[in-house]
This record gives C-alpha cells, structure tokens and sequence, in this order.
C-alpha cells in the first residue's frame, strides 16, 4: 500500500534548491537496470557487448541485456525505479533503454522477442507513464501504473498454444494499451488485449483470457514481492527525487507539481476502501476494505450496517455452517402472548 505524503516531503525540499546548489553525485545504481533476486532452471544474460553468463541473485542487470529462459527456466528482477519483472519460460526479453533518477527523463523501453512475463510497474509507470512501454514485433505496449503481462506468440508456437498469433496483454491491475499502428486499444483490470501477427486490423479486446496465461510455480512469491516494492517505491522515488531537482532547479517545479497530482490519485481507490494487492488468479473481485461477510447470509458489512443477524434461536443449516448463504432460516414460533394473574396477598397472622 501507498505511504501517504511522500511528495508533500518533496515539495518542502524544492525550498531549499535555490541556496544549496549542489553536485550531488548520481546514486551508485543510476547506470543499472535493475538487480536480479530469483533464478530458476535454465537462464543467461547477455550484455549488449556480447559477454554471456549464467545470472544468479544479486547479479545486476544493465540496460541493453537481453535475458532468455529456458523450458523450465524463470528469472525475477527488482528494478531500480523499485518495480518488478519476473520472466516466465521460454522468453526472450531485452532491455532497450533505462533511466530511473527521479527526474522527468525517466524512462523505460523493454523488446519482448518471444514468450511473456509479469511487470508490476515502479515510479517510471506512475510518473512518466509515456516514456514506460513494451515493444513486441506487431505491437507497443503502453503503462498507466499497472501489474500486467504482456505477452508475444510468434507464428511457430501458435498451434501449440492454441492461441492466434500476435501480441496479448493481460492486465491484473492498473491499465495498458495496445496501439500497432492500426489503432489503440484500452486494456483494463481482468481483461487481455490482442494485436495480430497480420498486422491489418486494430487491435481489440477479447472476451476471454488465452489459455496459456496461468500461474507459475513462483507466483505466490511474485505477490509477495509486489507488496514489498509498492511498500517502498515513494519513498525511494522522493529520495531519487530531490537529489534531482538540485541538479536541474529550473525544471524541479513543474515535475514536483505533477508528481504530487499523480501520488494523490494513486491513493484515491484505497480512500473508497478498494483493496489493490490481490493475486490476479484468486478468481475473486476486489472487496471494499470493511467487509465482513455474515455467515448467515450474503450481506455484508459489520453490525448494525446492513448486515443480517440472526434471531437467538434460529438454526443454522449445514450451509450456513460451511459459511455459505443458507437456502432458508428457520425460527421457532413465537409464544403466544399471557396476561400475567396479579398474585393474591397471603392473609396476616
């Protein structure tokens, strides 16, 4: 979940630019990708000179490395901009251009040749969100702040994955589109978008989610790591943040202005008690963050709010015991209504 604030912190610091203009030197990761934490199976790294090895963790990704995976292989990387990308197997994924210095040049590129992965997008997809994309060959992929997969099934692997050739996306949060040329599509939460291989019609929305998205082995740790990220990326980005704008004063104004915008709307689904961190395959929709389901019925909310509560000697069906809402509820009839006889004075002694 967001922290509240962080750009009110940037906004104070933007007071003291003017009389400490400073060389400060840039972070120690400015030059990197992003650091690898996870490897599984077969998978290698290959930098844009051409130097090839076998990633382990707390290996460093530099722009312009291409990563593949083998049949069984999986990788996750932890980006600087505090995002997340975990390769599934058999992709091929190379980083084009990075940038991640808390400024309003921040920008990502990344080239999906084959196969797909899961992002969950840093400050690069909430702040510059126009210089955040995936590039496949029939398509772009464009972010607004989002956990999706992109995906690309080249001609050869369409008959074996029972899906059309082409460029998908499958949104869990946030939102994309998918723009080849022919025109753009919006892609929203729980919905994929496609872009043919043919390259001679716009892409569109399907009506159903292809069926070589599913989870991996690794997908609970990916939830796990996506709440881990999200927690610090403010924090990190206004720390990136302000060492820039003592670097660039007469552009630090506008960018904090916009920042401060977009981390206000960032916070506004968790102001109407939407609940943002939840698996995309729980096969569930999001749950306002006060419901309390009743194990008496299908209301919800907590006592005295509209919730159902059962009367003192109403029995319960077995389906209401396995927390399910009960076919009926039977209560016993109420007795019929005595006037009491006043009790007569016993006599004095």
């Amino acid at each position: 979940m967001f922290r509240p604030g962080l750009a009110g912190i940037a906004l104070t610091a933007l007071a003291l630019i003017a009389p400490c203009a400073t060389a400060d030197t840039a972070p120690a990761d400015s030059a990197a990708f992003g650091t690898v934490d996870f490897v599984e199976g077969v998978v290698s790294v290959k930098t844009a000179g051409g130097v090839q090895s076998s990633p382990k963790s707390g290996d460093t990704i530099v722009p312009g490395s291409t990563l593949t995976t083998g049949p069984n292989g999986e990788i996750h990387v932890t980006t600087v901009d505090q995002g997340f990308v975990a390769l599934r197997p058999n992709t091929v994924m190379r980083v084009d251009s990075y940038r991640a210095e808390g400024g309003d040049d921040d920008n990502m590129a990344l080239s999906l040749v084959k196969g797909s992965f899961r992002a969950i997008t840093g400050w690069i997809g909430q702040f510059n969100r126009e210089s955040d994309k995936v590039v496949t060959p029939t398509a772009t992929i464009g972010i607004r702040g989002t956990d999706h997969e992109p995906s690309y099934v080249a001609p050869e692997d369409a008959a074996a994955l029972g899906e059309e050739a082409g460029t998908y996306d499958k949104v869990n949060d946030g939102g994309s589109f998918i723009d080849n040329g022919h025109g753009r599509t919006e892609v929203d939460p729980n919905q994929s978008g496609f872009a043919s291989f043919k390259h001679t019609e716009a892409p569109r929305r399907l009506d159903h989610v292809p069926k070589f998205y599913h989870p991996s082995r690794n997908e609970q740790r990916i939830e796990s790591r996506k709440q881990f990220v999200r927690q610090n990326m403010l924090a990190r980005h206004t720390e990136r943040q302000n060492v820039w704008a003592r670097q660039h004063p007469e552009r630090a104004q506008r960018l904090l202005e916009h920042n401060r915008q977009i981390e206000q709307q960032m916070r506004r689904p968790n102001q109407q008690g939407m609940t943002q961190q939840r698996s995309p395959y729980a096969n569930r929709a999001p749950t306002p963050a006060t419901t309390k389901r009743s194990p008496y019925g299908n209301a919800t909310g907590y006592a005295g709010q509209g919730v159902r509560q059962p009367a003192p000697n109403a029995q319960r069906t077995p389906a209401a015991a396995n927390h399910q809402a009960p076919a009926t509820v039977r209560r016993s009839p109420a007795p019929a209504y005595t006037k009491p006889v006043p009790k007569k004075p016993k006599p004095q002694q």
